[in-house]
């Protein structure tokens, strides 16, 4: 499960920088999309890693309805 979120937010991240900079004429929001996709790809650079992995293991986001 590791490997597809850090697939998916790099995805995304790479997408944000992307569109980000192709604003031309809102430089503001040029530079907001870009930190956010630059944050996005720093998450996944690190739940990449054993420690982000074992994080992301604990969060539970699944858990069976009792």
């Amino acid at each position: 499960m590791g490997l597809w979120i850090t697939i998916i937010t790099a995805f995304i991240g790479l997408e944000l920088i992307v569109y980000g900079f192709r604003q031309k004429d809102r430089a503001a929001v040029k530079w907001i999309l870009a930190a956010i996709g630059l944050v996005l790809i720093l998450f996944a650079i690190w739940v990449a890693t054993p420690q982000g992995t074992e994080l992301i293991s604990h969060l539970n986001w699944f858990k069976p309805k009792n």
